[in-house]
């Protein structure tokens, strides 16, 4: 079922953003602060990384809650908050009170992963024997994550009857969220052009210093 789905995709969702904390983030934050004491461009990424593993940790606890809805819905739970409506626009509200602030360090972090820092970044383990998905591809999980809750509940809708009492408050849900899900994006999209030019003017004040 469509139900199944989405509980299914949230709980490998929430595995794949605590593997990102464990593996990746946490060891980079770690190894960052020795290896480069004084210097302010690593000091910056440093910054970075310990305000995305924060984002991320929200992110985390988020999702844990979303992970917990699901299985309760699928057990029969009939509490306000464990309805299909309420739980779809619990999503609504992750992604437009979390995801925003995530996706901005995200955009920072990857730009600086093919910068200055980009012998630190390649240093980091790939895909491992048991094909689980390497640091760049963990990091953009929640923008197809997205896209992910918009195709599930479209589904939804789609096989909910419209005489069912949850239709047409899954249909404005659907609607507010896809609307979220766009918005976002967007904001990604800027913030990561950005981003980009801001790294593009450091390294040429940089490049203006050195030649000084």
């Amino acid at each position: 079922s469509v139900i199944k789905e989405m509980a299914k995709q949230e709980a490998l969702h929430l595995k794949a953003l605590r593997r990102l904390d464990t593996v990746y983030i946490e060891p980079l934050v770690q190894t960052i602060s020795p290896r480069w004491p004084q210097r302010p461009r690593e000091s910056q990424l440093q910054d970075l990384l310990a305000n995305m593993q924060v984002e991320l940790h929200e992110l985390i606890a988020s999702h844990t809650h979303l992970s917990h809805a699901f299985q309760q819905f699928r057990l029969g739970a009939v509490e306000e908050h464990f309805r299909l409506p309420a739980i779809i626009e619990s999503i609504k509200q992750i992604l437009a009170t979390r995801y925003c602030p995530y996706l901005v360090n995200m955009a920072e972090v990857r730009v600086a992963a093919t910068g200055a820092a980009a012998d630190l970044f390649s240093s980091l383990p790939g895909h491992d024997d048991e094909g689980e998905l390497s640091f760049p591809a963990l990091m953009a999980k929640p923008i197809q994550q997205m896209a992910n809750y918009m195709q599930l509940v479209q589904r939804l809708v789609s096989v909910t009857a419209e005489g069912h009492s949850d239709y047409d408050e899954l249909s404005s849900v659907r609607d507010s969220l896809v609307e979220t899900c766009l918005m976002v994006d967007r904001l990604y999209g800027l913030e990561q052009a950005a981003a980009r030019k801001r790294s593009k003017h450091q390294g040429s004040q940089l490049r203006r210093t050195q030649t000084y």
